[in-house]
């Protein structure tokens, strides 16, 4: 699976499916002795004039089938203070399969549908993972 900017035009340097996740052999050893270690999400969008409903309208739909897949533990989207056309989905996944699940699924094609073009420039994803003492 691959994460594509804009959803279909540009591809993005990562690959969900490729990305090195903590779910190698002596990380799932290590979760046996404590909590999954939480893979972060934050898709960055800047949408067209004039789509912003159409676009909120679009993930609010999408938002309850998203959590209700296995590992989802966060699809919450956000509005920057001062640009009206930018927006940041903040995503949290329990582990790298719970987030190639989600890459691959049939309601994730369905939303990239749904705000592809809606857009006004490709869109850019962070995959994050806490660090120190936050790591569970």
């Amino acid at each position: 699976m691959v994460v594509r900017r804009c959803f279909a035009q540009v591809t993005l340097p990562l690959s969900v499916a490729r990305v090195p996740l903590p779910d190698n052999g002596a990380a799932r050893r290590s979760r046996a002795r404590r909590s999954p270690m939480t893979i972060n999400v934050v898709a960055l969008f800047t949408v067209k004039e004039g789509e912003g409903p159409a676009f909120e309208s679009a993930i609010a739909t999408a938002r309850p089938a998203m959590l209700a897949q296995e590992g989802c533990e966060r699809y919450d989207l956000q509005r920057r203070v001062d640009d009206d056309a930018a927006y940041v989905l903040l995503e949290a996944y329990a582990s790298g399969d719970a987030l190639r699940q989600h890459g691959s699924s049939a309601e994730f094609t369905e939303l990239v549908a749904a705000v592809t073009d809606l857009l006004a420039e490709p869109m850019e994803v962070l995959l994050l993972r806490p660090v120190g003492d936050q790591q569970g």
